[in-house]
């Protein structure tokens, strides 16, 4: 697919895995078990997708990276069809697209496409954001830390529609691990679940964070923040807002050394 993505190997695992899990969960299976299915299907549907998502992984130099990729996302796909077989789920849409007018100062609409939209056995919707990370614990720490936007405005999303029942359980399914993690309850032994440092309302956060942003830039203030301790940022000082990510403690990049990359010896 043509797109504005800038071309990168770790973006490029991450579009052949959704396109993957798209193409398998999404497939007619008739009366077939899921995760026999998605054992016996799983060559053909990573052939397509790298077909249509993974050009850069066709290049002879990343052949070793390309079947790496096949080898671990066999596995998730697999556990991902065993965490939803454990809780009886049933899979509704990939990429689900949600546009909603969610009550943002200006009227602003959001817009964003849910990875996977399932349901349970009552007909409640189940949230699942995939995810393809070299950072094991990054989407562990966001729920922990309460910042999980991207989950929240999803189920937000879905309460926004008409005649909605109650609120979606929502889980990171993180690869290529093959593990959900969660601080709403799961069955299954691919499954954390993660207990939040505080339970402030995200969505509300959010609000008085773009309403904070609105007036700043209504007043022209551009704020800048370079050598500021954190606690001086004016943004910072407002009450309530969705938290700045902090940069004081962040380790810096390391330097990258192409010479020793293995790939300068696979041509």
């Amino acid at each position: 697919d043509k797109g504005p993505t800038e071309i990168k190997l770790s973006l490029t695992n991450g579009q052949v895995a959704h396109e993957t899990i798209e193409i398998l969960f999404m497939a007619d299976r008739g009366e077939m078990k899921l995760s026999d299915y998605v054992k016996s299907a799983y060559e053909d549907a990573f052939q397509q997708a790298l077909a249509r998502k993974g050009a850069l992984l066709l290049l002879p130099e990343h052949h070793l990276d390309r079947d790496k990729l096949r080898h671990l996302l066999r596995r998730c796909t697999f556990q991902l069809a065993e965490i939803i077989e454990a809780n009886n789920l049933t899979v509704e849409s990939c990429e689900q697209e949600e546009v909603q007018d969610m009550g943002f100062e200006g009227g602003i609409m959001i817009k964003g496409y849910i990875d996977m939209v399932l349901k349970d056995e009552e007909g409640r919707d189940v949230i699942f954001d995939l995810k393809w990370t070299s950072k094991k614990d990054k989407h562990t720490k966001l729920i922990e830390q309460n910042r999980d936007a991207q989950l929240a405005i999803y189920r937000a999303m879905l309460q926004a529609h008409d005649n909605y029942p109650e609120a979606a359980r929502t889980a990171f399914f993180v690869m290529p691990e093959g593990n959900i993690v969660s601080s709403d309850e799961f069955k299954n032994c691919h499954y954390k679940k993660i207990n939040r440092k505080t339970n402030d309302d995200i969505l509300e956060m959010l609000h008085k964070g773009y309403a904070e942003r609105r007036k700043e830039i209504s007043n022209g203030d551009i704020e800048t923040s370079d050598l500021l301790p954190f606690e001086e940022i004016p943004y910072a000082q407002a009450e309530g807002v969705f938290p700045l990510e902090e940069e004081v403690n962040k380790k810096s990049k390391k330097a990258e050394n192409k010479y020793s990359d293995y790939k300068c010896f696979t041509l």
